[in-house]
């Protein structure tokens, strides 16, 4: 029996030592589970197992769960122990004195005060851990503004999704905004501080659209809009006959992951900050 090429390979069920004795070898797993309560003859068999190239190894009880997060996610305070593999990005809530174990291959944002109290404990890292000054999360989802209020108590963590405005803020504001946003330029003068990608501005308000897989930006489209606006979509195609000028006056910011423009309108680079 041989256990092999595998992300996960959790043997917290085998506590016979003979069956564990039947294993020829286990190699090349990223992260290796093994019973934290079993007894002397369990713990000697697996000693004796061949092991090669094992990333991690982790002792924990048989009741412990393990989550993966392979998109975006928010780790909230497990009820009972639990082991998270991180592939994609994910956020920690305060802990209070709860306890995870964690494997980061992509990106982990934790608590200071969780770090400091050792209940974070890191398996291994192979893509970024980071931690920083909060006290709560608050997740505004597809929300595409952020009410100012949120920040005027405490020192929360806001997670946008996609693109988000960021009004006018109280000078006596604090936290964090996590995410690509626009923000009015006086959030400045605050102690609010963004992650992400973000573009100033000194509209008191912006319309932002997500138009999904595509949008056309011409000069009919643009007549339309009243005020200025941000733009997110896969693929952004901006008409040849829109003028830096027509652009600018109207569009305030631009996300996308492709973007089509005539070489003459220069005014597009600049607006691709996000």
């Amino acid at each position: 029996m041989k256990y092999k090429h595998m992300v996960i390979c959790d043997l917290r069920h085998l506590n016979n030592a003979e069956v564990i004795r039947e294993i020829e070898e286990i190699k090349d797993i990223v992260l290796l589970i093994l019973p934290k309560d079993a007894d002397d003859t369990v713990k000697n068999a697996f000693g004796k197992v061949k092991q090669k190239r094992i990333v991690s190894t982790v002792y924990v009880g048989k009741d412990a769960e393990v989550g993966t997060i392979n998109g975006e996610a928010i780790i909230n305070p497990p009820a009972k122990e639990k082991i998270y593999i991180v592939n994609g990005k994910a956020y920690v809530a305060p802990l209070g004195g709860k306890k995870i174990k964690v494997v980061v291959n992509g990106e982990m944002i934790a608590c200071e005060k969780d770090l400091e109290e050792g209940n974070i404990e890191i398996i291994s890292v192979n893509g970024k851990a980071r931690y920083d000054d909060y006290d709560r999360i608050v997740d505004i989802g597809e929300n595409t503004s952020v009410d100012s209020e949120i920040f005027l108590e405490g020192k929360p963590l806001v997670v946008t999704k996609g693109l988000t405005f960021v009004p006018k803020l109280p000078e006596n504001s604090c936290g964090i905004i996590a995410g690509s946003c626009v923000a009015n330029s006086d959030i400045k003068k605050s102690n609010v501080r963004t992650t992400g990608g973000v573009i100033y501005t000194d509209c008191a308000d912006i319309l932002v659209r997500d138009f999904g897989e595509k949008i056309k930006i011409d000069r009919e489209m643009l007549s339309l809009v009243d005020g200025k606006m941000a733009v997110k979509a896969q693929k952004v195609e901006i008409s040849h006959s829109v003028t830096d000028e027509e652009l600018l006056n109207k569009v305030v910011a631009i996300k996308c992951s492709k973007l089509e423009a005539h070489s003459k309108n220069r005014a597009a680079a600049s607006l691709i900050k996000l």
